[in-house]
């Protein structure tokens, strides 16, 4: 499987483990930034930008899930089989991409009650209902707070922790209100409460202390990255939540479609529909691309069949017309030759000529005055005085050469001669 790894600091705005659609005309169609086994950060990009994924055809995903062992052995995050798994998934590619927009919980935690705790809940234990604002609409994320969870977070959080200490990234740190500025506590650990669930333990600065102990702020909000079905994973380095006074609802941040944008592509898919597009309504923009590249390429088949039968047809027309007017060119100079209007060889010349200009190889043949016996009257006319005179017949080499084979051989043998006249 082709990859590009290349080691690289972590640009602004950038986030691990999120990955993103390169841009049209990049090696590959996909990057993500991740840890490798050393700890530098490494940009892995993969996908062929040239090859439809088929991942919506469930056999092709099953066979290349199968080939490149994604249930069983994907590999480590900093390789490219990795990723590629991972948008094999049945996950839609939009969701994949769009799951790492920070989200931040909704739901209400426990209050501080004016006290500043050495750990705060960070996920209530269970299924978690994030109610979320985006484009001033709701959006609801679910999360399932498990022990599992617990450790995949801070997995992630100590990684961010020790990166740093070494000066290659900023502290993961709680803030006040969601404003990614001031720090009011610094997590040090998350780990699972059998009864309460995900927890994170803190180390509170002295201002954040003394807003919990001032009750300017009664509650803890988590910030998030939505990852896979019921999920998520931290967004660091950065924030990991705020203190807040009303977290019965929240913001979120850019995701990669917003619910108007959502609005937007159920216009498109509706449109697409109307000129015979074959997609399913709930269709992510992956789907969208293939289906148009689908109708696009049958379209394209249609119109070279239409083109071909168009050819055909215009081609026999072209015949036809052709072999009429060969027939008409036929009659008419024959019709000539028949008056003595023109000689026998002339007769493929002229033929030529009328199918080449009609009009005007009509008008010539009508002005030529027609001789009283045709072409043959010049040796009946000499025969006929042969006869009365009881002489050989004669006539004149232009007389000759307007016979036909056979009259001149008739001609010969009868003992006629050419006058030089």
């Amino acid at each position: 499987m082709s990859e590009e790894t290349v080691i690289c600091d972590l640009p602004a705005g950038a986030e691990l483990n999120k990955p993103f659609r390169n841009p049209k005309g990049s090696g590959k169609k996909f990057s993500v930034y991740v840890k490798n086994d050393s700890g530098n950060v490494v940009k892995v990009s993969f996908g062929d930008p040239n090859m439809e994924i088929r991942r919506d055809d469930k056999e092709a995903r099953k066979n290349f899930r199968a080939r490149h062992q994604c249930d069983t052995d994907p590999g480590p995050k900093w390789k490219a089989r990795y990723w590629s798994c991972r948008m094999w998934d049945d996950e839609p590619v939009s969701e994949i991409t769009a799951m790492h927009a920070t989200v931040t919980a909704s739901f209400q935690t426990p209050g501080f009650e004016g006290k500043a705790p050495d750990a705060i809940v960070f996920f209530p234990k269970g299924m978690n209902t994030v109610n979320a604002t985006r484009d001033g609409k709701p959006y609801t994320v679910t999360v399932n707070a498990t022990a599992e969870l617990a450790g995949v977070l801070n997995a992630q959080l100590q990684d961010a922790r020790n990166a740093a200490m070494t000066g290659t990234a900023s502290r993961p740190f709680i803030d006040f209100g969601h404003k990614r500025d001031a720090a009011a506590a610094i997590p040090t650990e998350i780990y699972w409460d059998d009864e309460k669930g995900v927890m994170a333990s803190v180390e509170w600065t002295k201002s954040g202390r003394e807003a919990i102990e001032g009750k300017d702020f009664s509650y803890f909000s988590p910030e998030f990255l939505p990852d896979r079905k019921n999920s998520a994973a931290l967004r660091v380095p950065g924030p990991i939540g705020g203190l807040v006074n009303t977290p019965a609802f929240q913001t979120i941040g850019p995701i990669a479609a917003s619910l108007t944008e959502q609005e937007s592509m159920k216009n498109i898919i509706s449109k697409l529909k109307q000129f015979g597009v074959q997609i399913t309504d709930d269709a992510d923009e992956t789907v969208v691309c293939s289906a148009l590249e689908s109708k696009l390429t049958q379209d394209q088949n249609d119109l070279a069949t239409v083109k071909a039968s168009l050819a055909s047809f215009e081609k026999k027309e072209a015949d036809a017309v052709a072999a009429a007017l060969a027939a008409e060119a036929d009659k008419v100079v024959s019709a000539a030759l028949a008056d003595g209007k023109i000689k026998a060889d002339a007769k493929e010349t002229w033929q030529k000529a009328f199918i080449a200009n009609r009009e005007t190889v009509t008008a010539q043949l009508a002005s030529i005055p027609a001789k009283a016996d045709g072409h043959q009257g010049a040796i009946k006319t000499v025969t006929a005085a042969a006869a009365d005179d009881k002489k050989p017949m004669t006539c004149s080499m232009a007389e000759f050469k307007a016979m036909t084979p056979k009259e001149k051989m008739d001609f010969s043998s009868k003992g006629g001669k050419i006058s030089d006249s």
